[in-house]
C-alpha cells in the first residue's frame, strides 16, 4: 500500500512539473509560433512574457541570430500600437 501511494505522489508531482524549454530549431521555430500569434492579435504587455523568455534563451544558445533581431525585439516590446506589433512580429519571423 506505501509502495503505490509513494508511486502515485511521484507521478503526481512529475506530470505538475513544467515541460523543459525549447532548445535548438524547436527554440527557434517557438519563437516564430510565437511570432505568428502576435503578427495575428498585436498582442502586447503581459502576454509577450513567454515569448520574452524564449528570446533570452536565444541569446544564449544562439547569439548570432538573437543580434540579427535584437533592434526589431526592442521596437516590438515598446511598441505602443497593436498594428505596429503586427508589423514587428511578422519582419523577425523573417529574419529568423
Amino acid at each position: 500500500m506505501c509502495l503505490i501511494l509513494s508511486v502515485s505522489l511521484t507521478a503526481c508531482r512529475k506530470s505538475n512539473e513544467p515541460p523543459p524549454p525549447p532548445t535548438g530549431s524547436a527554440l527557434i521555430e517557438t519563437i516564430k509560433t510565437e511570432l505568428g500569434g502576435i503578427a495575428t492579435h498585436g498582442e502586447g504587455g503581459s502576454a509577450l512574457d513567454e515569448f520574452t523568455n524564449h528570446v533570452e534563451l536565444l541569446q544564449k544558445e544562439n547569439p548570432a541570430k538573437a543580434e540579427a533581431i535584437q533592434k526589431d525585439f526592442k521596437d516590438l516590446m515598446s511598441a505602443s500600437t497593436p498594428e505596429k506589433r503586427k508589423e514587428l512580429a511578422k519582419k523577425i519571423q523573417g529574419e529568423l
